[in-house]
């Protein structure tokens, strides 16, 4: 019975023994010093105008002892660009290109090494990925009325900011953007009016404040002298915010800063 159990055991090892190796080999190799030189996404040019053509490049390069042939793989946001198969000798470089179709909005450009292997043998590079070129490109302005063009640079920027959540950041965090900007506009006209009413309030308190001290010959409490020079300073806070609330550009430009600042740092801080 020992001797079974014994036989049993020999059996299973041997079967580890040769089978472990074979399985891997059979896994890809983590080849080092390969890959995309750091930083290495560039363009044929940099005015970038919706519906040009535009060559994006990419360079790769071999630090390892092995030929490595693969794919590159180039990308806006989602949407493949074009394909493109390399072969990569010993301490070898290459630069690849695909040619770009430029549209109106927010792009994130790059390229990844969609496959790549040693002679036949699959491999994954040290550095399969390229940085991501972000770029917003505006819409060409067709109208020459400046209210009409104000508006479009406003729409601009505010897509601008949906799409960047769209592309970068979760759901939960995109469909809140999302329902933000759907909210901004009403606010902003509300709040408006609540500053141009509160404005004319005040100012007609100051009247009637001065009415009374004209009418006591001069002569009023502490309370009424303290309070003119305060009406004025709240009045001045009223009418700053009412500016920034009454030219939309300038509010949905600092708008749009700041939402892209804050949606910026989540993505880095959180997510990557």
């Amino acid at each position: 019975m020992e001797t079974k159990k014994l036989n049993i055991f020999v059996t299973i090892a041997m079967l580890v023994f040769v089978f472990v190796p074979v399985f891997s080999f059979a896994e890809d190799t983590m080849v080092k010093n390969a890959g995309f030189a750091p930083g290495n996404i560039w363009f044929s040019q940099n005015d970038f105008t919706p519906g040009s053509t535009v060559k994006v490049y990419t360079i790769l390069w071999n630090g390892g002892k092995d030929t490595i042939t693969g794919e590159v793989v180039f990308y806006d946001n989602a949407s493949v660009v074009g394909k493109v198969a390399f072969s990569l000798s010993s301490l070898g470089t290459k630069i690849a290109s695909a040619d770009w179709k430029v549209t109106d909005g927010y792009h994130k450009v790059y390229a990844v090494v969609g496959t790549s292997k040693i002679g036949t043998s699959g491999a994954t590079l040290e550095y399969a990925k390229t940085d991501e070129s972000e770029h917003f490109i505006g819409a060409p302005i067709k109208s020459t009325s400046p209210t009409t063009t104000a508006q479009q640079i406003v729409n601009e920027k505010v897509n601008f900011a949906k799409e960047y959540a769209v592309e970068n950041l979760p759901t939960p965090i995109t469909e809140t953007t999302q329902s933000f900007f759907g909210k901004v506009e009403p606010m902003r006209t509300s709040v408006k009016t609540w500053t141009d009413s509160t404005s004319a309030n005040v100012r007609k308190d100051i009247e009637n404040l001065d009415e009374k001290i004209k009418n006591n010959e001069g002569k009023t409490d502490v309370w009424s002298m303290v309070k003119k020079p305060l009406d004025y300073v709240y009045i001045f806070g009223l009418t700053i915010i009412g500016l920034v609330l009454g030219n939309s550009i300038i509010f949905y430009t600092v708008s749009f800063v700041l939402v892209f600042l804050f949606l910026r740092f989540i993505k880095r801080r959180f997510i990557f």
